[in-house]
């Protein structure tokens, strides 16, 4: 199986699964060195109890809004979509750039 890895990349699962069996007695600086990797990036990988990556996504969505809210971001979406057609003089029924919805 392939890896895709990001541009900044600098370990793979492969690396990981390399030191992290090292003994505590060797000092992240000195594994840092040897990888080319940060005293920070050895300690963290070295903890970590797996060698795959994650996604980096959130796994919950943080904005939400209530009924109230929707109706106003509605009300204003409407508003100023109006506004645009009436400026370009479009008065007639096409509504391509609204969503249709069929009932």
């Amino acid at each position: 199986m392939h890896t895709q890895l990001h541009n900044n990349a600098r370990t793979t699962p492969a690396i990981r699964r390399e030191f992290q069996p090292q003994l505590p007695s060797v000092a992240n600086e000195e594994l840092a060195r040897v990888y080319s990797l940060s005293r920070h990036a050895m300690a963290k990988w070295r903890k970590c109890e797996n060698t795959a990556d994650t996604s980096h996504r959130p796994h919950t969505i943080s904005a939400s809004r209530d009924s109230a809210q929707e109706a106003v971001v509605i009300t204003l979406r409407e508003t100023l979509l109006h506004r645009k057609r009436a400026a370009a003089g479009d008065h007639g029924e096409n509504h391509s750039m609204m969503p249709t919805v069929d009932a």
